[in-house]
This record gives C-alpha cells, structure tokens and sequence, in this order.
C-alpha cells in the first residue's frame, strides 16, 4: 500500500484504524488490522478528492466509516446470507460504494466497477493501484452501453447499485447485466418498499421477480437502510435497457410506451 503518512501522520493512521476496527468489532464483522487500515486510507483518499472533484457529500469521518464503509458491510452480510458472491458488478460505482467494500472485506471476490463519469473512474482506479488490489476492473461506461456489449450482457451471477436510481428505473439499467438464474442487489434507504411496490411492472417486463428484502439500521442513529434482491428468472427482452435516459425520463409502469 502507498505510504500513509503522506496524507496522515502515523499517530493518526493508528488511532483512525482502531477506531474503525472498534466499529466492526461491535457490528459483529471484524476485520483485520490490514483491512482496517486499507478503509483509513480509502477514506483519506476520499476525502483529499473530494476537495477536487464533489465525490461525495459525507466528509466526517466518522461518517464515512458509517454511512458508507458499514453500509455496504452489512449489504454484503445480508446478500451472502442466501447466497456466495464470486464475481460482481457494481452499476453506477460512484466513489465505489458498495463494490470496493465489498472488495476489501471478501479480497478473493472478483468485481469489476461501472460508472459514467470519468472523474469517478479516476479515483476508483487510484485506490485499486494504491491499495494493490487485484481481480478488479473499472469500466468507464452508462450502464446502457455495457449491456450493448456481448462481454458484459447477462454475464454476472451477482450485480449491485447502491443511490443510482428509483427501483423502476434501476431495474432496468441493471438487470440486463444479469445472468439468468442470477441475482441483482439494490442498495436502498426507507422508501424500499414504496419502491418495491413501484417497480411490479418492470420486474414482470424484465422477466424477473422479488427475491427478499431485508432490513438493517445503522449505528448511532445513522438511519434504515434494505437490500432488494431481484432473482433474474429469464432473458431480458433485447429491446431493454432503452436509450440512454430513458429509463429515468418513462420509467416503465409508469409510462407505459415503451412495452407497446
């Protein structure tokens, strides 16, 4: 790993990796002192390029360590619950929640990385090369352009998303990654069900179905969050994912155009 004392001093490193490993330890995943430490410098890094480049709005850092190291932890605890993550795609990556985490707690796991800003791709490319991590690959593509592409559609046992889009829109941009038979995992706060409930028709157009939703809180009060686990139950339609943004603009079963 690249020297943290560029960017911190050791007494600081130290006293920010056993605070997070603390945390883990109470939210019953520990980790090592190598991972812990490989999340203080993912967070360091976060936080010097964000001053750059507006990754991400929670700077605090313990705020970083809760909201978006745990977070995605415990979407991981829930999603291997029912199933073994092997190779994963995570759509719309952003500053690589939940696919880098995922990553540094499961180093075998295979993950390749999308997103459709370049600025993002940089950073993500940064912490891989900075943290010597191997198996991981970062796209610098909209999900609609991926599954364009025989290399990558219906090709993942386990794709993730994590603050892309409503339900019925994310549906669509990222099942068609998924391989049948597979699953696609939505990273969500409180309005999951409401979601859920919004997106029956893309789900039955999508030739897919709701797998489980499960519910986890944050600690100290850092709020709800839930997994929606979509089974792919069959090929999606070739017509799918639309045009770039359309998705987002006629939402299907909301404007129902689009399955005429």
């Amino acid at each position: 790993m690249r020297d943290a004392a560029r960017l911190m001093d050791k007494d600081s490193v130290g006293a920010a990796t056993e605070l997070f490993q603390a945390m883990c330890v109470e939210a019953e995943f520990p980790v090592s002192e190598r991972q812990a430490m490989q999340f203080v410098l993912y967070g360091e890094w976060l936080r010097e390029w964000n001053e750059r480049f507006n990754l991400t709005a929670i700077t605090e850092w313990k705020d970083i360590f809760v909201k978006h190291f745990l977070d995605s932890a415990y979407a991981l605890i829930a999603v291997e619950r029912t199933e073994r993550v092997e190779s994963v795609l995570d759509v719309g990556s952003g500053a690589g929640f939940p696919g880098l985490v995922w990553k540094l707690l499961r180093p075998d796991l295979r993950l390749t990385l999308c997103d459709s800003l370049r600025k993002r791709t940089q950073f993500l490319e940064f912490v891989i090369s900075g943290l010597e991590l191997s198996d991981v690959v970062v796209v610098h593509a909209r999900a609609e352009e991926l599954a364009a592409k025989v290399e990558f559609r219906e090709r993942f046992a386990t794709v993730t998303a994590r603050a892309v889009a409503r339900l019925p829109t994310l549906i669509e941009l990222a099942t068609p990654l998924v391989a049948v038979g597979g699953s696609f995992h939505a990273l969500k706060g409180p309005t999951s069900m409401q979601e859920v409930d919004e997106a029956k028709r893309s789900l039955a157009v999508l030739r897919c179905a709701l797998k489980a939703v499960e519910h986890y809180v944050l600690p100290g009060g850092a709020g709800n969050r839930s997994v929606i686990t979509i089974a792919k139950t069959g090929a999606t339609p070739a017509r799918f994912p639309r045009r770039p943004g359309d998705a987002g603009r006629h939402p299907i079963g909301v404007s129902e155009q689009e399955d005429q």
